[in-house]
């Protein structure tokens, strides 16, 4: 348990109201701050998108070609950082799945 939800668990069992919490995006850092905010036990938030999908950047940007523009050896996932390959400078598909990925394996 990470410091962070030992907190949480002390201020809900010392009668602690959780807060409201709105996250703007589901781009890749809205959808990982959610899980982590419930894997560390909150759970009053929304998550608001403006497009009917998910993915944010990667969502938006099509140009052939897309890739990240900064050298990008791993990406962060529910759990942890994951290698996503050799080389430096992804196809944004790659960033896609992993994105879709992390919905998937969420328990």
């Amino acid at each position: 348990m990470s410091s962070i939800e030992k907190t949480i668990k002390t201020l809900k069992k010392n009668g602690a109201r959780e807060p409201r919490i709105i996250i703007m995006g589901a781009g890749m850092s809205g959808i990982l701050m959610g899980i982590n905010l419930v894997k560390a036990g909150l759970t009053n938030f929304k998550i608001y998108e403006k497009r009917s999908t998910i993915g944010g950047t990667w969502r938006e940007n099509t140009y052939p070609g897309i890739a990240c523009d900064i050298a990008s050896y791993f990406t962060p996932t529910v759990s942890s950082l994951i290698r996503i390959g050799q080389g430096a400078f992804h196809p944004a598909l790659k960033f896609k799945r992993t994105l879709s990925g992390c919905l998937l394996n969420i328990n």
